[in-house]
């Protein structure tokens, strides 16, 4: 149960139920919007572009023409078998990871929020807030988008968006307009993401979704692919051994072009 707000907002406005659809149509709703989730069958196929396993399969395919030669048919048995272990392994790493965040990122979109509407003061997902609202904001409470403190006094924890773990103190200022950029210490805008701790007060909506500061780091993540660490290396050691091949293979085909043509016809070319 939470306790009433001392700053009431009994002079505000809020939109109707016209201008919050007018709004979410003009400004976008506030979801962060998320990417395609690739199938367990179609990010194994893709997982088998890794360098490690392209090399691995090249081995495979020169065992498997040999085979035919000399039938050690355990050896390219157990590198078929490495190569399905590895990239089957790395799949379901792969997959559960993204699955257990798809989970968090339901269980956070179901956060709720008070904002001012025309017919009273009414707790919400975030989701459903658009620009123009007006949200009341207490002590331990996250806030929903980006914006304007109109009312009140806040000490922020903005830690999660610039990496700073001082509090940031909020409070209205004339005249301001918050027009996108990231200037954290300004002391009137308020980011999505961002954590109450002290204080109470009352913001006005003006970025919401992908279009706040904190939905721009989601899409980011969600719409570049990093590799990792490991992966980086891997990749790395793949493009060595790759050249080390070409010029082993340059050196063998020089090697017998000279046998060839020269040491068997006795250096008589």
């Amino acid at each position: 149960m939470r306790k009433s707000v001392a700053i009431q907002p009994h002079s505000l406005f809020g939109l109707t139920a016209d201008e919050v659809s007018e709004s979410r149509k003009k400004y976008g709703n506030n979801q962060l919007g998320q990417r395609k989730t690739k199938t367990f069958l179609k990010q194994f196929i893709e997982n088998f572009d890794d360098p490690i396993i392209k090399i691995l399969l090249i081995v495979l395919a020169v065992n498997l023409i040999l085979l035919f030669k000399n039938c050690e048919w355990y050896e390219s048995a157990g590198i078929a078998v490495a190569i399905f272990l590895a990239t089957f392994v790395t799949t379901l790493s792969e997959y559960g990871s993204e699955s257990a965040f798809e989970k968090l990122q339901e269980e956070a979109d179901k956060t709720t929020c008070r904002a001012k509407r025309d017919n009273g003061l009414l707790e919400l997902p975030i989701d459903e807030i658009v620009v123009g609202d007006y949200i009341i904001l207490q002590a331990g409470e996250r806030i929903p988008a980006d914006g304007l403190i109109l009312f009140g006094e806040l000490n922020v924890d903005q830690s999660a968006l610039n990496g700073e773990s001082k509090e940031a103190r909020k409070m209205p200022s004339d005249g301001s307009s918050f027009n996108g950029d990231t200037n954290f210490m300004q002391k009137d805008k308020l980011f999505r993401g961002s954590i109450v701790c002290s204080g109470e007060g009352i913001m006005k909506v003006t970025h919401v979704g992908i279009n706040t500061f904190y939905g721009n780091i989601a899409q980011e993540i969600q719409d570049e692919t990093r590799d990792s660490p490991l992966k980086y290396r891997l990749r790395k050691l793949a493009t060595t051994i790759s050249n080390f091949g070409y010029v082993g293979a340059a050196i063998v085909a020089v090697s017998d072009l000279f046998n060839s043509v020269v040491m068997r016809q006795g250096f008589d070319i």
